[in-house]
């Protein structure tokens, strides 16, 4: 590798460290009735631990229940309108 490169490297893990893919693995997909975490195909076994506490978090805070009742309410005062 280059000296650039490596200084690259440098500054780019300095700036981007913090977003560790163990530590922020899946995505949250919602939908009215539950939660789907998707979770990268190459986590490793902490990564995926985090991704169902992340599945654990949605569902104690009723996360699906929560979007609905406000979709509720939205919807029915833009139908009042």
């Amino acid at each position: 590798m280059t000296l650039l490169g490596r200084w690259v490297q440098k500054r780019l893990a300095k700036r981007f460290g913090h977003l560790n893919p163990d530590q922020y693995n899946g995505a949250c997909l919602l939908g009215l009735r539950g939660t789907v975490i998707k979770s990268h195909g190459a986590a490793n076994q902490r990564a995926f631990a985090v991704a169902i506490e992340q599945a654990e978090q949605a569902v104690r805070r009723q996360v699906p229940e929560r979007i609905a009742a406000r979709l509720d309410a939205v919807l029915a005062r833009s139908d009042k309108a």
